[in-house]
């Protein structure tokens, strides 16, 4: 699903969370008007309950902030001013397993007026916005003359309270501050500078919508300033068959390849370590600008051994768990859905959530965002990326299109001598001191079919290779990635030339990537 189709989905809810609304208003005055003849509670504190219910609860859970999560969003939130006076945060967005916070929602009855000046004149967007600056301005001391209603300017004190009783980490990470009432809302980018930070407020971070119209008409302007995604990437770039089916929809995926996590890590004694790796099936899955990895951890991973020349094993062991695995996802992917080719895959994104927004994100660690923001110069198709994963060695998802690995059983074409290291040092090409042997870094070895012991051609190769974090000595013929990394381009490949072959009058080249 594209970013446009995702904010016309968020224009949906909104409009159903109105119209819902709009039919429940009456009933709830109507119970408001009966509770005003008890005692004890103000009619103007059942309103505003009564707006969070109906209302603000359902505008912020369709721009991504589910209040019944407390892990994204915590009501009541306490905190404590400068004063030691307790605080109350009517809603406090959250970033995710570090809680740090990244909204503040103050939430107002539905009766309660949008900001204007004491003469009552209706101004426009950008006129409310300068005089709430103005207002913002005088009650960090600027001195001046105020013109916004008394009510008003008591709300943006409390605002700037609420900020100023954040820590260094806190003010660090809160990305916008909002007042509504669902009937209008106000959003302040940049809070910390806003309202607490020397120097006059900048207008132009204020936004102000004035109805319910005006909020339904500029619902692609608040989507970049409220959607969730937009202010912070806390999903995981993979997670379990259990995970996806939990938060995932399948009108929202787009399609989907086959891919692999390859996890190596040390064992043996630390005098003679040796690396293990262990490859689990996965499917990159497209969801809008966004690829995340379903991997099968529910079954035991599949260890690729040393020493081995034939991988039929593994081949065939990764066939089988991965038809296992699309088959559970069928409910996601479709009945019918078959996987994509590496040369219909656009790559892995530089910034997983560019398409989202253009401003600074504040990403977890380990999730989407922080991965592809560690790339500044990544291939024109990337297709491996780093888990971010912490406490592993080395832990990478792989994406294979219609296969299910990377490695190939044996080199396709000729036979070439330069799998040898002795073949290679004779013809003055070695780059290494001693034929190679299995590391994280590379798990072929000498003489295998797989490998490469050709230096210059590696030199080359290391530019282009997507596998060259984990097998630095893999032919390219052996390769899932030869077409995708080299095109028709292949020189200077030190392999042997891949003549066609005429069968019965139907010339056959260099096979597809996708073997």
């Amino acid at each position: 699903m594209s970013a446009l189709a995702d904010i016309q989905r968020v224009g949906r809810a909104l409009a159903d969370c109105f119209g819902m609304f709009d039919r429940r208003e009456q009933v709830l005055r109507e119970e408001l008007l009966r509770s005003q003849q008890g005692p004890t509670v103000q009619s103007s504190d059942m309103l505003e309950r009564r707006t969070r219910r109906f209302l603000i609860d359902g505008i912020l859970r369709a721009l991504g902030w589910d209040a019944a999560d407390p892990t994204n969003v915590r009501e009541e939130a306490r905190s404590l001013s400068d004063a030691g006076d307790p605080l109350y945060f009517d809603y406090l967005g959250l970033s995710g397993d570090s809680r740090a916070p990244v909204l503040i929602v103050e939430a107002k009855g539905a009766d309660i007026d949008a900001p204007r000046p004491r003469n009552g004149t209706v101004l426009s967007a950008l006129e409310t916005a300068r005089l709430v600056a103005n207002e913002i301005a005088i009650t960090k001391g600027a001195g001046g003359v105020s013109r916004l209603t008394a009510e008003w300017r008591s709300y943006l004190r409390d605002i700037r309270t609420y900020v100023q009783s954040l820590d260094a980490t806190g003010r660090n990470t809160l990305r916008r501050v909002a007042i509504t009432t669902g009937k209008w809302l106000v959003i302040f980018k940049n809070p910390v500078a806003m309202f607490v930070d020397d120097g006059l407020p900048d207008a132009n971070c204020i936004h102000f919508f004035s109805s319910i119209d005006d909020i339904q008409a500029e619902v692609e302007q608040i989507y970049r300033l409220l959607y969730r995604q937009c202010l912070v990437d806390d999903i995981p770039l993979t997670m379990s068959v259990a995970e996806a089916l939990t938060w995932m929809r399948s009108e929202h995926i787009d399609g989907y390849l086959r891919a692999a996590l390859v996890v190596t890590t040390t064992s043996g004694p630390k005098r003679r370590p040796y690396p293990t790796r262990s490859i689990y099936p996965a499917l990159a899955i497209e969801t809008g600008s966004r690829v995340f990895f379903v991997v099968d951890y529910d079954g035991a991973p599949i260890e690729e051994k040393l020493d081995v020349d034939d991988i039929t094993y593994l081949l065939d062991a990764m066939r089988a768990k991965g038809a296992a695995l699309e088959t559970r996802m069928r409910g996601l992917i479709g009945p019918e859905a078959v996987p994509k080719s590496l040369s219909d895959f656009k790559g892995l994104p530089v910034s997983l959530a560019t398409a989202l927004t253009r401003e600074r994100q504040t990403a977890e660690i380990g999730s989407t965002a922080a991965i592809a923001g560690a790339d500044p110069e990544p291939q024109a198709k990337r297709l491996v990326s780093a888990t971010g994963e912490a406490g592993v060695d080395s832990e990478l998802v792989i994406v294979t299109g219609t296969a299910w690995f990377y490695k190939l059983n044996s080199s396709t074409g000729p036979a070439c001598r330069f799998h040898l290291w002795r073949a290679a040092r004779e013809g003055g090409v070695a780059a290494d001191s001693s034929p190679i042997r299995y590391s994280h870094e590379s798990f072929t070895q000498d003489a295998q079919d797989r490998h490469c012991a050709h230096g210059d051609h590696r030199a080359v190769r290391s530019r282009l290779c997507h596998l060259d974090v984990i097998e630095t000595h893999l032919c390219c013929r052996a390769c899932v990635f030869e077409d995708v990394c080299w095109g028709s381009g292949r020189s200077p490949s030190p392999c042997p030339t891949l003549e066609p072959i005429a069968t019965l009058g139907v010339e056959m080249a260099t096979p597809p990537a996708d073997r």
